[in-house]
């Protein structure tokens, strides 16, 4: 939640209570795995592609918002 309303992009395990708030490609991205391999490779691809990050850092705001 923190990171949402900082309108910081998330990156997160799909896992608990996690899918309720991160919606992937929308508020946020989740992994296809719970696994470390999984979560740097969403890293590394949302580093490879900048132009995502203001539309996740929007979409986590607007959904903390609400």
């Amino acid at each position: 939640m923190e990171a949402l309303a900082a309108g910081t992009p998330v990156v997160a395990y799909p896992s608990g209570g996690i899918p309720e708030l991160i919606r992937h490609g929308d508020t946020g991205i989740l992994t296809s795995a719970s696994d470390p391999a999984a979560l740097a490779s969403e890293i590394a691809r949302l580093a490879d592609a900048p132009e995502r990050l203001l539309p996740l850092s929007l979409g986590g705001r607007r959904e903390w918002e609400q």
